[in-house]
């Protein structure tokens, strides 16, 4: 076994993945899980020193802290959407700060011929 690989790429395919969740570019999430998911089968065969696994290990549990926290405020705001009736309107924030009104969609289908 190859003993210190070099965690460069792995540690900067972990940043990506905290910047898209921090910046809320949650379309960006499942490449990086792939491109992941690679990288992390690549280093299966290789030995870590104990200091490499403590920052790689540091870096996940952040990254999954962050996973957690986007999956609870999504599915907030589902069970928040859901309550609305169409006349209610809820303040939010939007990716730039400032506040946006969202309203619910009324349920109402249009044929097109």
């Amino acid at each position: 076994m190859k003993q210190d690989p070099d965690l460069a790429p792995l540690m900067s395919m972990l940043a990506a993945e905290r910047e898209a969740l921090l910046s809320g570019a949650y379309d960006q999430l499942e490449s990086i899980a792939t491109a992941k998911a690679e990288l992390l089968s690549a280093f299966q065969e290789l030995a870590f020193s104990p200091q490499h696994l403590e920052q790689l290990h540091l870096r996940l549990e952040q990254n999954g802290a962050l996973l957690k926290a986007a999956l609870a405020g999504l599915e907030e705001g589902r069970i928040v959407a859901l309550g609305m009736s169409a006349s209610q309107t809820l303040t939010v924030y939007a990716r730039d700060g400032a506040q946006q009104a969202l309203r619910r969609r009324d349920a109402t289908f249009e044929r097109k011929m």
